[in-house]
């Protein structure tokens, strides 16, 4: 047992060392499932779409490979000073759909862990807030590789992310507003490449 962790440990790094650096970048749209309340009782609720937003993706992983670890930063406005933002570690596994001499279409779909943080600004009866924490996710999509560097990618993602922001009342009357974001769906279109 020994020498099979020791040979699946040094098979691991070999792999590794043999990666190379993917830098890209995503445009889309997220979705989220939000309910705000106020001392307890519902004021909104439901499906909040934000505006589009820009993401960086770091990862690792072998040109045509057929897996990658990668690492994407979102940041959210959700409108009047409040925002999201999200860091995730994702791991893709790659299908071969179709493989021409240059270009190759693939399939993709992983699981991504991350850290999330919500700031809600101060409003007219209320203090700021803020959340963070861990968050776990699913994505799956399309990679279209043209030549051995350059990918484009259409994909989905969902994510648990369970956040809850609090904002105590400036006067007593007030009382207690939260706004609690438990799940994103997004879709994503981006471009990587790997040095």
């Amino acid at each position: 047992m020994k020498r099979q962790l020791i040979a699946l440990a040094l098979t691991a790094t070999a792999a590794t060392a043999r990666a190379d650096l993917i830098l890209g970048l995503q445009y889309g749209e997220q979705s989220l499932d939000y309910q705000q309340t106020v001392n307890g009782v519902a004021v909104s609720g439901g499906s909040l779409k934000t505006d589009g937003y820009v993401g960086l993706v770091v990862g690792a992983g072998t040109p045509g490979g057929n897996s990658r670890f990668m690492f994407d930063y979102v940041a959210y406005d959700l409108g009047n000073d409040n925002s999201m933002r999200l860091f995730n570690v994702g791991y893709v596994r790659l299908v071969p759909i179709w493989q021409g001499a240059e270009n190759r279409l693939r399939a993709f779909g992983g699981l991504e862990l991350g850290y999330g943080s919500l700031k809600m600004a101060s409003q007219p009866f209320y203090n700021s807030g803020s959340d963070s924490g861990l968050q776990y996710g699913v994505r799956t999509g399309l990679s279209m590789g043209f030549g051995p560097r350059v990918e484009l990618e259409l994909g989905v993602r969902a994510s648990q992310v369970g956040l809850e922001a609090t904002q105590q009342g400036l006067i007593g009357a007030a009382g207690v507003a939260t706004t609690e974001i438990d799940s994103t769906t997004a879709w994503w279109t981006g471009v990587n490449f790997s040095f």
